[in-house]
């Protein structure tokens, strides 16, 4: 079936959550074609991460598999973002800088870690169906999972051009995943919602 969804953009938690709930429905549909899915490998900093990913309009749908680290990597969100914990679950911490935006926008990839070690963090437990909503590029997190981890994100559009390299630890490396791991994400995807 031809899906050609055009979802706006979200800036707020409730139209995160709003998009969340409007994407999980159609999720049947969308996962009637793995070749309609795009695929990245994030291998730059802890934790790992598989990707297939769909975009649709100004949004981006990702199911994830989040593989255990020790040492995450403390870090803000280019794009506004909802995750659900769909299998598994992970501790995640939080930290929020009150100051102007822009002075999030100019960090590069050496003073981000001191710059994040800096704030006050909360931790929180992710369990399967809990979902929460990052929308304010001044919202630092980590998630350090234990075990195999299953999730659902939905991204927005970047807040500025080239904040995905800039909040890395080390450039990033456009790395596809293989058949065989992109058919393990597409085959979990399908049996959590078709």
């Amino acid at each position: 079936m031809e899906t050609d969804y055009k979802f706006m953009n979200f800036t707020t938690p409730e139209e995160a959550f709003q998009t969340l709930e409007w994407v999980e429905k159609i999720l049947p549909e969308l996962l009637e074609d793995a070749d309609e899915w795009c695929t990245y490998k994030v291998i730059h900093d802890d934790p790992e991460v598989r990707r297939i990913w769909r975009q649709l309009g100004d949004i981006r749908v990702c199911f994830h598999k989040i593989y255990p680290c020790d040492d995450p990597f403390l870090h803000p969100h280019p794009w506004p973002s909802i995750v659900k914990c769909l299998k598994g679950g992970y501790e995640h911490n939080i930290g929020i800088y009150n100051g102007p935006m822009s002075v999030v926008e100019a960090l590069e990839s050496d003073t981000l870690d001191v710059f994040s070690s800096s704030l006050l963090k909360q931790r929180t437990d992710i369990v399967p169906n809990v979902a929460y909503a990052m929308t304010d590029l001044r919202i630092f997190h980590s998630v350090k999972a234990s075990d195999i981890n299953w999730s659902l994100m939905i991204m927005g559009k970047p807040y500025f051009s080239g904040a995905t390299r800039q909040y890395s630890r080390i450039a990033p490396v456009d790395s596809k995943l293989s058949l065989l791991e992109k058919a393990e994400l597409f085959k979990f995807a399908k049996k959590k919602y078709c």
